[in-house]
């Protein structure tokens, strides 16, 4: 199941995902984003391999600035994984595929932890100007 979230919802769904037992994945990412639109790609492809088996949400990071500071995640897309109500978790950056699928996997079926995937990522874009900003540093989130 692949769902964008609605802004209203976002800043708590990381909250609901924790509540809930079923496997899932956040991504938060940015429509202006390049890697995060090839991140949403692949996820989107892995999300219909997956389906039935783990819930798949993605997040606009403009919508969701308290998501951002409550995650530290400095970069984008930003990926958490969820499950039994427990983060396993937390990626900045867009890793291959193959990476995905070994922490979809993990995340659904338990089983050892794969290492934690790296790849690219952009900067946060800052709400006033669109230049990069650093969560954490950045008081107009």
């Amino acid at each position: 199941m692949f769902t964008t979230s609605h802004p209203a919802a976002d800043e708590h769904i990381l909250d609901d995902l924790l509540a809930d037992a079923a496997p899932a994945l956040l991504v938060i990412g940015s429509p202006g984003c390049p890697v995060c639109a090839a991140a949403t790609a692949t996820v989107r492809e892995l999300a219909e391999e997956y389906a039935g088996r783990v819930k798949v949400i993605l997040v606009d990071a403009a919508d969701t600035p308290g998501l951002l500071r409550r995650t530290c995640l400095g970069r984008l897309p930003g990926m958490v994984f969820v499950r039994a109500g427990r983060e396993l978790a937390r990626l900045a950056g867009a890793p291959p595929a193959g990476a995905l699928r070994a922490w979809l996997n993990y995340t659904v079926y338990g089983g050892i932890q794969p290492p934690v995937p790296h790849g690219p990522s952009a900067p946060l874009p800052r709400p006033d100007d669109g230049r990069a900003a650093s969560v954490g540093y950045n008081d107009n989130f």
